[in-house]
């Protein structure tokens, strides 16, 4: 690693995003530079409300020629209708930057990825941890992600300056893919998705998936272990750039931040990384090629395999 980039990332008063998004681009890209905490403190704002409804309705439809489905097993749990509750967690500087958008999976909360955010803040980019639907209603989770999207496009003053929104990305975790991917299909202006060992249902893969254009990257866990319900076919019916790697040894729990008798802190460090380094390249290019370029080391060193791209 360059000295410049070892003192910079050592300094108590960090350099600028803009800053070390130009020395990034400068240097060889590696993942590995991210496994360590970035050079920017977080403020985590908890119960942080955004003034966007939850629910399912039909106007959301009109952005793309998505079906009307009604899902299977409609949920129980109560969710305010005129708000969605999240956990904030901004950079501390005072540039107007990305913004990385985490949806969990089946029984989750704002709490399962808050360490993946804090991760990706401290490397300059503002995240938010969203509480969403969690047993059911993952098609209704993405028409809120995709409502929320165009509500930042304009928000209202008081809301967080410093988010970018021309630089949104969205992360979806286990079933908390389909949410992030139909956000996507439905055209939310983002810039791409991260999707973390995703999962699925058959009910309209094939109808769905490949109305995404935007890139997507796709960080799994390691099936010789353990396989996420029909994640092949994410890559399969993807309609844009899709990258896919796999982590060694890893679980399907590993690609959250919750500890777990079945979790490795080393295994959820790699998912950390590629998040940090995939989050970069969409948001610097709208593009997959510094993440692809950037997990070579990682390739052959051994913690990643599986790695592929169309």
């Amino acid at each position: 690693m360059p000295q410049a980039f070892a003192r910079d990332v050592a300094n108590p008063l960090p350099l600028s995003f803009s800053g070390l998004q130009n020395e990034l681009a400068r240097i060889k890209p590696d993942v590995g530079r991210f496994r360590r905490e970035g050079p920017f403190k977080v403020d985590v704002h908890e119960n942080y409300v955004l003034p966007v409804s939850t629910q399912r309705t039909d106007a959301d439809l009109a952005f793309s020629s998505f079906p009307d489905m009604q899902p299977r097993q409609p949920s129980s749990q109560p969710l305010a209708k005129d708000q969605i509750d999240s956990d904030l967690i901004l950079a501390r500087h005072a540039e107007r930057v990305p913004l990385i958008i985490f949806m969990h999976g089946f029984g989750g909360s704002t709490i399962n990825h808050l360490e993946q955010a804090r991760h990706v803040a401290s490397w300059g980019m503002h995240a938010i941890t969203l509480r969403l639907f969690n047993d059911s209603e993952w098609g209704t989770n993405g028409r809120t992600v995709a409502r929320l999207v165009r509500f930042l496009m304009s928000p209202p003053r008081d809301l967080e300056p410093r988010i970018d929104p021309a630089k949104i990305i969205l992360v979806g975790y286990s079933f908390g893919a389909i949410s992030a991917s139909m956000a996507l299909a439905l055209k939310a202006p983002a810039k791409g998705a991260v999707l973390l060992d995703p999962a699925a249902v058959r009910t309209a893969i094939s109808t769905w998936l490949p109305l995404v254009e935007e890139p997507v990257m796709i960080i799994g866990a390691d099936e010789n272990y353990v396989q996420a319900n029909l994640r092949d076919h994410y890559f399969q019916h993807l309609g844009g750039n899709v990258v896919e790697v796999s982590v060694k040894g890893a679980t399907h729990e590993d690609a959250q931040s919750m500890e777990d008798v079945e979790t490795t802190r080393e295994r959820q460090t790699t998912f950390n990384s590629i998040i940090t380094a995939a989050a970069f390249s969409l948001a610097g290019g709208g593009a997959l090629e510094y993440v692809w370029a950037s997990i070579k080391s990682e390739l052959d060193g051994g913690r990643l395999f599986g790695a592929r791209r169309k």
